[in-house]
């Protein structure tokens, strides 16, 4: 069995390990004993919010730190990135500059997926839905989780409710 030693507080990822980690996480608690020291010190000398901040952070990382089985990391990893997935309406500039970045996934009538994945098969999936565009993190693997025209369609009637207008009913020009 694999283990990670992170946080699932603030989802901060340190190492990974084939079997038990005891010394490692001993390894672990001392680096993070010494971040917060060092950035503390360098806060004394040049004090500045950015040491403040990373002192803290380091602190909170070394207080919640623990062993964690890695199919339960993962999982849960998973879940903070789809908790995060909102849809975004973006400009066609950012949706041509993906495009164009990386060799995209499944490109079809519009859409696309980043070849480049977040953890596992989650990735941000590109829509054309008429002269509009939108991204969001999906997973690649589950198509429950893909943007559909509707929540396209959605998306931008409230934006327009807003403006007084009603967009163009949806239509299905996404793969399905």
């Amino acid at each position: 069995m694999s283990y990670v030693i992170a946080s699932k507080e603030t989802m901060e990822y340190y190492s990974r390990h084939d079997d038990y980690p005891t010394d490692a996480f001993e390894k672990a608690k001392l680096y993070y004993q010494r971040e917060v020291e060092n950035y503390q010190r360098f806060n004394r000398e040049n004090p500045d919010d950015l040491w403040a901040t990373l002192a803290v952070s380091s602190q909170k990382m070394y207080d919640t730190m623990e062993v964690i089985p890695e199919a339960e990391w993962i999982a849960l990893d998973a879940q903070a990135i789809a908790s995060q997935a909102s849809l975004k309406l973006i400009t066609e500039e950012r949706y041509n500059e993906m495009l164009n970045i990386l060799p995209p996934l499944l490109y079809e009538s519009g859409c696309f997926f980043m070849s480049e994945f977040e953890i596992g098969s989650w990735t941000t999936m590109f829509v054309k839905y008429y002269n509009d565009y939108f991204e969001r993190v999906v997973d690649y693997c589950n198509e429950d989780t893909w943007v559909t025209p509707d929540q396209c369609y959605a998306l931008l009637t409230e934006m327009e409710k807003l403006n007084g207008n009603i967009p163009t009913q949806p239509q299905d020009t996404l793969p399905q």
